[in-house]
């Protein structure tokens, strides 16, 4: 993860924007100032240069004639340049015939074959040679101070620094000012978005101001609201009629059942009290009545598959040691049955009652299934990245692996109904209570091996559906 996705979209635009002034800024204001020191320099340069050729052509007489007074006096009077440090004239052999200089300061006496003039450290040096027609009579050596330049662009850079710093401080505002103006719209779309996820809550728009793409994003977005909203309504009206109907049919369709089953056993009684019951009658009538239960139980699990993803939880704390304590106890297993939890299990918050279904119906199946008597079932976990592993385990007959996909399917069993009642829909409600919380469940197991069904649980959960306890099996 890049440093820049750790931030707002607000911060990105306005360290875009900053840095985007920073960069052109820096750029312009080094060029203004690289152009104006070179000016600063430049004109003392063709100052200096005019003041060193005036001073040539004055002495162009006294170097002729070797009056070295006038050459003196020529000098003398450079005290009036505000920046002259010190002069010599040499006459053509290179013999110093004049020098003067302000103040005590001296920088030496000039080489008389250097020809080369410029900035030095504290001194521009400037050369020029004194010429009659075609003949070279001397050279004038002139110095001059450059601390009224230092100053002058010492007090120069100081000014702007403080009108960068200024620039760079309205630019600041400005770009804070354009970062909440573009990011807004879409922080409020985020915002909105965010608290719909947390909530549930379809109701909420965002406010729709100017005509840009943003604006559209915008409207688009409440749009998409509209019909989630609309559909989420008819969603619940369907439910609320689905759930009224599964109820409905499901009353109607018991109570003949139970009514059946209930004459089938006064049948027999009957039958019993004149001592006319044949063997074969009394099968057929204890038959009777196991399908009556089966149909009953297929009802009933029908109506539990319904209604597993309609249903809300709250989250509660959860310890999973003891809520695999109370499902045992609930379902009250043979007592030679051992059913026990390794190693230590997750105490967080989740949603209870799911987790307490998926539970039930793992250890519920393991024992209708068990071949003995005396089975074990053990119950463990292992903490995953964000979620929690858990696994059921038993030491029954196993499952071969052609048919580990067929028991998650409704209404599939691996032993005929008359040896063994099932409704078949146990396994397949705890897979999909398990993949609505995003998860999986796998099956480990093998004929004569053994079953382990193992199934991920979310370490943490924000938002709650409920799901009915209830007993399933396959």
């Amino acid at each position: 993860m890049s440093l820049l996705d750790r931030h707002s979209i607000r911060s990105k635009i306005i360290a875009t924007i900053l840095v985007t002034n920073l960069l052109g800024l820096g750029i312009a204001f080094s060029l203004i100032i690289i152009n104006d020191l070179r000016i600063f320099k430049q004109e003392l340069e063709v100052s200096s240069e005019a003041v060193a050729q005036l001073v040539g052509a004055y002495n162009v007489v006294s170097l002729l004639f070797e009056n070295h007074e006038d050459s003196q006096d020529t000098l003398e009077v450079l005290d009036s340049h505000y920046a002259f440090l010190e002069g010599y004239i040499l006459n053509s052999q290179g013999d110093v015939v004049a020098h003067h200089m302000r103040g005590d300061l001296s920088f030496g006496q000039p080489d008389p074959g250097d020809e080369i003039d410029g900035f030095r450290d504290g001194y521009l040096k400037v050369i020029v040679p004194v010429i009659d027609q075609e003949d070279r009579l001397g050279t004038v050596h002139l110095r001059f101070s450059t601390e009224t330049l230092d100053r002058t662009i010492k007090n120069y850079l100081r000014n702007m620094l403080l009108v960068f710093a200024g620039v760079i401080l309205v630019s600041g505002i400005i770009s804070f000012l354009l970062g909440r103006v573009v990011s807004g719209p879409i922080l409020e779309l985020a915002d909105v978005a965010r608290k719909i996820s947390c909530e549930g809550d379809y109701s909420l728009r965002v406010r729709t101001i100017g005509r840009d793409e943003i604006a559209t994003l915008r409207d688009v977005f409440n749009n998409m609201l509209d019909q989630i909203e609309l559909r989420q309504r008819e969603l619940e009206r369907s439910n609320r009629e689905l759930d009224h109907f599964a109820r409905a049919t499901s009353h109607d369709l018991k109570a003949p059942l139970r009514g059946i089953s209930t004459l089938a056993g006064w049948i027999e009684e009957d039958l019993e009290a004149i001592g006319n019951l044949p063997e074969e009658t009394a099968e057929r009538l204890q038959l009777l009545q196991g399908r009556a239960k089966r149909m009953e139980g297929l009802i009933q699990g029908i109506l539990e598959y319904a209604r597993a993803g309609r249903m809300d939880s709250e989250l509660q704390l959860v310890d999973v040691g003891q809520l695999v304590a109370e499902v045992s106890e609930l379902l009250a297993p043979p007592e030679e049955f051992e059913i026990r939890t390794e190693g230590e299990l997750p105490v967080f918050h989740t949603k209870k009652v799911r987790l307490q279904q998926v539970f039930s119906n793992l250890i519920s199946n393991a024992i209708k299934h068990h071949d003995r008597q005396s089975g074990k079932i053990v119950v463990s976990a292992r903490t995953r990245s964000s979620t929690y592993e858990f696994a059921v385990s038993d030491d029954g007959p196993g499952i071969p692996a052609q048919f580990h996909e067929k028991v998650f399917q409704m209404f599939q069993t691996l032993q005929s109904r008359d040896v063994l009642e099932s409704t078949g829909v146990g396994l397949p409600l705890v897979q999909r209570i398990v993949k609505e919380e995003g998860c999986e469940v796998a099956l480990e197991s093998g004929e004569g091996r053994g079953t382990t069904i193992r199934f991920t649980w979310p370490a943490e959960l924000s938002e709650e559906q409920d799901l009915d306890p209830g007993e399933g099996d396959r």
